[in-house]
């Protein structure tokens, strides 16, 4: 193991926001771009983040388009969450930490881009029904785009 495999407290991770997801991941209002908790969405419960200081904190990498937006979280506020539950007829039932991970993308042209991604996860993991592992997510979710508006964009996205 070597200091690559370990997501620093300190590390600051950026976040891509899709453009073309306005009123879906960010809406603007008043001229006024708010991340939503939609922006935090992925398929496997893990949202991907890439570490800044393996892309020498170039916001463009992740950005990929010049439309897109990025933002950027620590790993020390994503892993002070802390209120990630699931429940059952309104009691909790597990309480879940939050913690980013190393998880280099491992590809036939090994990019700076691929080996700084990193994903949030939970421990222990989801469990129960989709809408339980769904329900506890979106706490997630919540929390994450909480953290991005307190940080403030990098790059805001250019909306279509």
């Amino acid at each position: 193991m070597n200091n690559q495999d370990i997501v620093q407290d300190d590390e600051g991770l950026y976040r891509k926001i899709p453009a073309e997801l306005e009123g879906i991941a960010y809406s603007v209002v008043n001229g006024q771009f708010k991340i939503l908790p939609a922006a935090f969405m992925d398929r496997a419960l893990t949202p991907s983040v890439y570490r800044a200081e393996l892309i020498n904190h170039n916001a463009n990498l992740p950005q990929e388009k010049a439309e897109n937006g990025v933002v950027e979280i620590t790993a020390i506020q994503i892993r002070q969450i802390g209120n990630v539950v699931t429940k059952h007829e309104a009691q909790v039932i597990r309480e879940h930490s939050v913690d980013v991970i190393a998880d280099p993308i491992v590809t036939t042209h090994s990019t700076l881009l691929d080996s700084a991604h990193a994903i949030i996860v939970v421990d222990p993991k989801y469990f129960g029904s989709k809408n339980k592992q769904r329900n506890a997510f979106d706490l997630l979710k919540i929390a994450l785009s909480t953290l991005a508006n307190e940080n403030g964009w990098i790059i805001v996205p250019t909306p279509p």
